[in-house]
């Protein structure tokens, strides 16, 4: 089975106070596999206290899921910058 080209471009493409068009991003790759970083952000902490659960520390480029429906607040000592993805409706 051939390998596949995975590009990465680490480069942000963005700066602050920028308004970002995911879409039109995503509709200039023509590569297979693409990572490009967006925007550079601090690397503060992020904390997101869980109902019923340990909180869940993040550092730079971690993600975590919160299921449905669960109560969670976030707790950032720093200016912090979250990107979230949920479904529609």
């Amino acid at each position: 089975m051939p390998q596949q080209e995975y590009n990465i471009s680490y480069e942000p493409l963005f700066t602050a106070v920028q308004l970002i068009d995911v879409q039109a991003v995503i509709e200039q790759v023509t590569d297979p596999w693409y990572n490009q970083t967006l925007i550079g952000v601090g690397d503060g902490l992020f904390r997101i206290e869980l109902e019923d659960a340990p909180a869940v520390g993040l550092g730079p480029r971690q993600a975590f899921t919160v299921p449905a429906g669960m109560l969670h607040r976030p707790v950032v000592p720093v200016r912090t910058a979250v990107l979230m993805i949920e479904k529609a409706g």
